[in-house]
């Protein structure tokens, strides 16, 4: 948490870190509630900051009332926020490193930061393209880091303290999988007995037109019989 600066600021947290949906929002304070702005859901992607003519600054989504901000996290359909901000906001450093705790695991995000830092970063991670992959991963510090606790007794949550919600996400994928294609199939025994239903209104019909026609060519016999006998 910091006070807002003026000028561009840039995400660079790893967008798609632990989980798939991961977006960081820059969200206005108001007295004693939160006020959303606009969401920077991708690494790499800015949001400008301008301060009006009263001299205060804006926020992006037109406020100029209030110029302290806050980002949040969301991740795997829980919404994380940090707290309100402290009385002296004096002491905040500008978008700075926080860690927070959810349950049983401890994240570590980097901050956001003016566009120009990021691009000094960008240009120093295109330096080492040529470093081998696995050299690379085992050398740098990725943007966002997890500590999870050992696994307690009981606990269901947590599959192993190094794999974290990852056995766990993977079992939830299988049983949506699983039963999206029961929905299918349930979905196909409909259809097919539908079109079963279909087959015998159809047949029902084709009865009723070949009795229809006997029943026509019985009466052009009796027409042709009366014609024929005077």
């Amino acid at each position: 948490m910091a006070v807002a600066k003026e000028g561009t600021w840039t995400c660079n947290v790893i967008p798609n870190y632990p989980y798939e949906k991961f977006s960081i929002s820059l969200v206005l304070h108001k007295s004693e509630y939160h006020t959303p702005s606009r969401s920077i859901k991708y690494a790499g992607e800015t949001v400008q900051i301008r301060r009006g003519p009263d001299g205060k600054l804006e926020c992006p989504c037109g406020e100029p009332k209030h110029a302290r901000y806050n980002y949040q996290k969301i991740s795997n359909m829980c919404s994380l926020r940090t707290g309100h901000p402290p009385a002296d906001a004096t002491k905040w450093n500008d978008w700075t490193e926080y860690t927070y705790s959810h349950r049983s695991k401890r994240i570590r995000t980097k901050s956001i930061t003016p566009a120009s830092s990021a691009a000094a970063s960008a240009n120093s991670d295109s330096t080492n393209t040529s470093t081998p992959t696995s050299k690379r991963r085992s050398n740098e510090q990725p943007s966002c880091s997890r500590n999870i606790r050992p696994k307690l007794e009981n606990d269901n949550n947590i599959t192993s303290s190094a794999g974290g919600h990852g056995s766990t996400n993977k079992l939830n994928t299988l049983q949506y999988k699983l039963a999206m294609l029961k929905r299918e199939s349930d979905k196909l025994d409909k259809e097919l007995e539908n079109k079963k239903k279909e087959e015998a209104e159809i047949r029902a019909l084709e009865s009723q037109i070949e009795d229809m026609e006997a029943e026509i060519n019985a009466k052009r016999q009796q027409i042709d019989a009366y014609r024929f006998g005077e």
